[in-house]
């Protein structure tokens, strides 16, 4: 990553976005604190819908909310969705009412919409038997969501370890403004910080990156974490109208307990829904959801007993074998076909055992020094390692992933994974070392404007590690560790066997 890159990606992630003191414009809010007392309302209260914040929190509140929200869930983050809660002289509102970080009471007020996209019956998910058909699926559900909201392009956007994402679905209903549909994007265009905010709301709408925010008025900073109009970063605000949008609305999809991918709607005008909408499509984005990490688990549990018994079974016929040259023969052929990769090293103590294309030992070497040194883990996967080893150490050897195993006699034995250099070939949405292209006068950094194709050749990666080679390293590594008493001459129980 460059350093221009780098920085970028830095000033990102110091965005203290929950706390930008301001709102969208599409609504109003106010802010009670836990006894009931106006802490905080937008500057544009009165204006939109009609109402004195402290005349609303003082007599309106207590005659018609009051008693519901004494009842309200301490739960932070916990949300109710009111459809025609209020009228005014300014007309009929919905209300969101959200309880804070600091336990605090959110109200954001919302103009009663009915006009919205013709409903159609979402598609069914109840076949999600395995990762084969989810493709086919996440298609459905993009489609889906296009039809409903109306928005021009919709995307499902995976996130990939590291940060990038990549669009691995997509409508677009206005052929002239492309395709971003298998592309990659740096994690610098949804920084982490971005990210936890996304996971903590159901959805997030932009309904306009070119209009002015409305400031928040309170003696305190507010905490907007749940806030479904907290303000537009001026960055995201600029990279937006770069890619020729000016709203946006997004729904999350998690895996545990992070962000796995978004669902993203684009349009090049302004545009809003009905709450009643948004909600609407909330629930079938998480039915799907629901039935995703199920199927994610079931595979993952499958998976582990596949790894299991495929690992004991080798084990097995190691034991019969006497030996030691048999033996690690039949071990090094499993594992370069088990995992798929081009040679494999044994290390403990003085013993070292290697299978597959030859390669330097000094490589070995200085993994094992990192390994020690710099890894807390038990078992680590890379598809570069240039920044692990000498730069004078020239090497076929691009990526490895590795394990460490605690022997009887409490010394560490390291097996070792490796696999050659392969040239690749990355499209990017825009150049991804280029995200700062200009500077604006006022905010000093600003980003790229340019998402159109562009192939970054990528050299010293190899062949990306699977998505499962963790979980797979770690159910290895725990059966190896309990074979530390089986016939295995190389594997000795003390540790001393052979050394």
């Amino acid at each position: 990553m460059s350093s221009l890159h780098r920085g970028f990606l830095d000033d990102c992630e110091k965005e203290q976005l929950q706390f930008s003191g301001a709102i969208q414009s599409h609504g109003a809010i106010i802010i009670l604190s836990k006894g009931f007392e106006l802490t905080h309302y937008s500057e544009n209260f009165l204006g939109f819908t009609g109402l004195d914040p402290y005349d609303f929190a003082e007599s309106v509140l207590s005659k018609t909310l009051l008693p519901a929200l004494f009842s309200y869930s301490n739960t932070v983050g916990y949300r109710s969705e009111l459809y025609s809660a209020l009228d005014t002289d300014k007309g009929g509102f919905d209300l969101i009412i959200t309880r804070g970080a600091e336990n605090e009471l959110i109200l954001e007020f919302f103009k009663h919409q009915l006009d919205a996209p013709k409903w159609v019956l979402p598609p069914g998910f109840k076949d999600i038997s395995d990762l084969s058909s989810l493709q086919s699926l996440r298609e459905q559900l993009v489609s889906w969501i296009a039809e409903v909201t109306g928005f021009e392009r919709v995307m499902y956007y995976q996130f990939l370890e590291g940060g990038d994402g990549e669009v691995i679905a997509e409508v677009s209903k206005v052929a002239s403004r492309g395709s971003y549909l298998g592309l990659r994007f740096p994690a610098s265009d949804i920084p982490l910080i971005a990210r936890q905010l996304y996971l903590k709301n159901p959805w997030r709408v932009i309904s306009d990156a070119k209009a002015e925010s409305n400031g928040l008025l309170g003696q305190t900073r507010a905490d907007l974490t749940y806030s479904d109009l907290r303000s537009v970063s001026p960055v995201h605000a600029i990279y937006m109208q770069n890619m020729g949008d000016r709203s946006s609305l997004s729904f999350p999809i998690s895996a545990g307990q992070e962000l796995d991918a978004l669902i993203s709607c684009h349009s090049h005008e302004s545009r809003t829904l009905p709450l009643k909408r948004l909600s609407e499509i909330k629930e079938v984005v998480n039915e799907f959801n629901r039935l995703l990490r199920n199927t994610i688990t079931t595979h993952r549990v499958r998976l582990v007993d596949e790894i299991a018994y495929n690992t004991n079974q080798m084990l097995k016929s190691l034991e019969v074998m006497h030996e030691q040259e048999s033996q690690w023969q039949y071990f090094s052929d499993w594992l370069l076909k088990e995992f798929d990769v081009d040679a494999v090293v044994w290390s403990h103590q003085q013993l070292s055992l290697s299978a597959g294309l030859p390669f330097e030992q000094p490589l070995i070497e200085q993994l094992e020094g990192w390994f020690r040194s710099h890894c807390n883990e038990l078992v680590f996967y890379k598809d570069r390692i240039r920044e692990l080893i000498s730069a004078d150490l020239l090497t076929h050897i691009a990526g490895a992933a590795g394990l460490r195993i605690r022997m009887k006699n409490g010394t560490n034995a390291h097996l070792f994974l490796l696999r050659i250099e392969q040239v690749d070939e990355v499209i990017w949405g825009g150049n991804p070392n280029k995200p700062v292209e200009y500077h604006d006068g006022v905010l000093g950094i600003a980003p790229r404007q340019s998402f159109g194709k562009w192939i970054e050749k990528r050299l010293g990666y190899s062949r990306a590690w699977e998505s499962a080679t963790r979980l797979r390293l770690l159910r290895l590594r725990d059966e190896l560790q309990r074979s530390s008493n089986r016939n295995i001459s190389w594997f000795s129980v003390d540790g001393s066997q052979h050394e």
